[in-house]
Formats: C-alpha cells, sequence, structure tokens
C-alpha cells in the first residue's frame, strides 16, 4: 500500500501507512468527514497516523502501537471516547499529547476532557491547524 492509500484492516480501523510502520498519530472518531479532515492536517504536518472509528478499534490501537499524539472524539458509537482517553493516560508510557473533540456542549465537554486527562479540548467545527498548533505544543 502507497502512502496516503486507506485500508480497511479490521472493523473501525483504518490504516494510512503499512501495518507495522511508525505511526505517531492516532486518530479516534467515527465521523468519515472528521477524520478525513484531522488525518490529512497531521499527515500534511508530516505524521503518519491510524484512524480507528470506535472506542474498541482504538483500544486495539494502542495496544500494538505507541503513538505520541492522540486526538479523540469524545462520542463514538461503542462507547464514550473519555473512557478511552482515562484508559490512556493510566498507560506506563501515554501519548505525549491528547485532545479531545466533540459537538457537544463546549464548557461541559472541555471540563469532562481535561479532567478525564486529556491536555486540550477543542469544539467541532475547529480549524485544523489550529488542531496541529494544539498537538505540537509541549
Amino acid at each position: 500500500m502507497e502512502s496516503g492509500d486507506t485500508d480497511s484492516v479490521d472493523q473501525g480501523a483504518v490504516w494510512s501507512e503499512p501495518i507495522g510502520s511508525a505511526t505517531d498519530a492516532l486518530v479516534v472518531e467515527d465521523d468519515t468527514a472528521v477524520a478525513a479532515i484531522v488525518r490529512t492536517a497531521l499527515e500534511q504536518a508530516g505524521y503518519q497516523v491510524l484512524v480507528a472509528t470506535d472506542v474498541a478499534s482504538g483500544r486495539r490501537a494502542l495496544g500494538e502501537l505507541r503513538p505520541e499524539i492522540v486526538v479523540c472524539d469524545i462520542d463514538l458509537p461503542d462507547g464514550n471516547g473519555l473512557d478511552l482517553v482515562r484508559e490512556m493516560r493510566a498507560l506506563p508510557a501515554p501519548p505525549g499529547r491528547i485532545v479531545v473533540l466533540s459537538g457537544g456542549a463546549r464548557e461541559i465537554a472541555a471540563v469532562a476532557a481535561l479532567d478525564a486527562g486529556a491536555h486540550d479540548f477543542l469544539a467541532k467545527p475547529f480549524s485544523p491547524r489550529e488542531l496541529v498548533a494544539r498537538l505540537e505544543l509541549r
């Protein structure tokens, strides 16, 4: 598979790079349009990206990969993305940056995301440039 191609590896996961290659970023987002925007922005910023479309596939990806950054939606078809954020933060080597996305009530969702352990929060709709800038903060 060539860089930029997507291939459905298992239900809920789409790799934009060959399996086994270094993956810098994990995107957990069930809305394919939003996932494509995030993936494109991150790839243009030089990241290799894995897209998971639900909590279960995001959890599997975290078990196999150690992404440096994670972008995670709150409302996913099989659960709450904040539960996945809590699991990531409990890992012996958690991702360096976790940004949560939500289309819900901004203040309530932002506080819940930060309480769960996210480093940052963006409300949908958002600027892809702002997302990349927030992920690259240290």
